[in-house]
């Protein structure tokens, strides 16, 4: 069922981090709302007040406008269907069960815990699957109007007529199931007299979807249980259920259970913004979590997915995370960037990470990350890794150890005389640049009847102290030559200590 104006929405819970099944759900709603030009909104089901929290509900909204997420309504933008927040929307919830109750859909149970935990003992007992008995059914509707106004604890139940019911789902197919095996399911909470009764999830969510106009609910497949629950409850108030669409599962890298947030990185913010992954490559990366593009191609801008995303090409197999295939992906997206772009990206992790960094001049810190975005772009995964990649750049000195300075099968006085030859050449050279200190160096080593790598070797090592770096020649004109002499010097005093 495709309309053409689609409402969809994403209706976080602000309990936790922002997490890649979520970003993965609402990249779907926007590049399907997007496609058709219909609109893509964002709630809050922040019922949960032990768990909701304000800082989880900056973390989704801060997610999104990363990954340029942005929606038509939400409880920052507003729009037509505000509020946002389900506990903004609370009378609506009490509303809509006292409807249900007056139709006869719904009623009041007044079991006590206890009650109910002995009902699902004695049901375990005899092999019976567990569902509540309906005991409250048969109260006459004044008694229990009376009961609770009098004060007694009630939740309320919708009943459940029984039978098979199905739907057609816009991913996974035709959905059945027996729903005499439910029971008559709680929508409203008992709560402290005075208090507000709290919504269930099935009630707050249909209620929503209904009052906001919603026309596609499209998420995450385990919340597939939840839906002919919900279209008895929509039909029970009077309205016309939406189109669902159910999306693979995300699985964790070994692909035998869900992403687990204390296994594997699950936070937008924390485990790929705050490491340094563009948003552009997450935008790419999830969109391939569950959707299969026409075609070989695997490269994809925003506006190209927006063009030629689908819910046809979604598959019902679940998706597996590929790290490998991400920092991939991450990688790439990197060397699509100017150095200027890249230098613009690289310095907040450079701020952050590096006090020598951080320490210097604005104008100081743009030349730096300039510099470093020229001879890193070709070696960058992440833009975390920039200040180690980059250190013998960023710092003043460099302290390579001993072992490190030793080309293969070269000993210490061997290393030495090639730093000293190399020195030696390059103090008497004024030009500094890449094929002139390359022509140079290879003319050191052919002098000293020895290959290029026992001079080139101890060489970089020697200006950055790191075992893989860019190219020495690189490395050489990046440093500039009197930082270059005082390396060279240095790592020739280690060598003959």
């Amino acid at each position: 069922m495709i309309t053409p104006s689609p409402r969809v929405r994403i209706a976080p819970s602000p309990t936790g981090t922002f997490h890649l099944g979520t970003a993965r759900t609402a990249l779907f709603n926007e590049l399907f709302a997007r496609h058709l030009g219909g609109q893509f909104v964002l709630r809050f089901e922040d019922t949960d007040q032990e768990r909701s929290t304000l800082e989880s509900e900056q973390d989704i909204v801060d997610g999104l406008a990363w990954l340029g997420l942005i929606a038509d309504e939400s409880p920052t933008a507003g729009g037509s269907y505000a509020p946002y927040r389900q506990m903004e929307r609370l009378d609506d919830y009490r509303q809509a069960a006292e409807r249900l109750i007056a139709s006869g859909h719904a009623y009041y149970c007044f079991c006590t815990a206890e009650e109910l935990a002995a009902e699902r003992q004695a049901q375990e007992a005899a092999h019976i699957s567990p569902k509540y008995s309906g005991r409250c059914r048969s109260i006459p509707p004044t008694e229990a109007a009376e009961r609770k106004s009098a004060g007694e604890p009630a939740v309320v139940r919708f009943k459940v007529t029984g039978g098979s019911r199905s739907f057609t789902d816009l991913v996974m197919g035709t959905v059945a199931e027996d729903t005499d095996l439910y029971g008559d399911f709680v929508i409203l909470r008992s709560v402290e007299a005075g208090e507000p009764p709290l919504p269930l999830y099935n009630l707050a969510n249909v209620v929503d979807d209904q009052a906001m106009a919603i026309t596609h609910v499209i998420r995450g497949a385990d919340l597939l249980p939840s839906t002919i629950k919900q279209i008895m409850l929509i039909e029970a108030l009077g309205g016309t259920p939406p189109a669902y669409a159910h999306l693979p599962v995300i699985l964790s890298p070994s692909g035998k259970g869900k992403m687990s947030k204390r296994r594997d990185p699950v936070s937008i913010t924390r485990d790929f913004r705050d490491r340094g992954y563009l948003p552009e490559a997450m935008i790419n990366f999830m969109a391939l979590l569950g959707w299969a593009p026409e075609g070989e191609r695997e490269y994809f801008s925003h506006t190209e997915l927006v063009e030629a995303f689908t819910l046809e090409r979604v598959n019902k197999a679940n998706a597996v995370f590929n790290p490998a295939k991400l920092e991939h992906m991450n990688g790439h997206y990197i060397r699509t960037l100017s150095v200027e772009a890249l230098s613009e990206r690289l310095q907040p992790f450079l701020r952050r990470d590096s006090q020598t960094f951080a320490a210097l001049p604005p104008v100081e810190q743009r030349a730096l990350a300039q510099q470093l975005a020229e001879v890193l772009q070709d070696r960058l995964i992440r833009l975390d890794e920039a200040v180690g990649l980059g250190a013998w750049l960023i710092e003043a000195e460099v302290q390579p150890p001993a072992n490190l300075l030793l080309g293969k099968k070269q000993t210490a006085s061997e290393a030495g005389l090639m730093l000293q030859a190399a020195h030696a050449a390059l103090a008497e050279e004024a030009d500094w640049s890449e094929p002139n200190l390359e022509a140079l160096l290879r003319n050191v080593a052919a002098a000293q009847a020895v290959g290029a790598g026992a001079v080139l070797w101890p060489v970089r090592a020697a200006l950055t102290a790191q075992a893989a770096s860019p190219g020495v020649f690189t490395v050489l004109s990046a440093l500039g030559k009197e930082p270059s002499l005082a390396r060279l010097k240095n790592a020739i005093d280690i060598l003959a200590e």
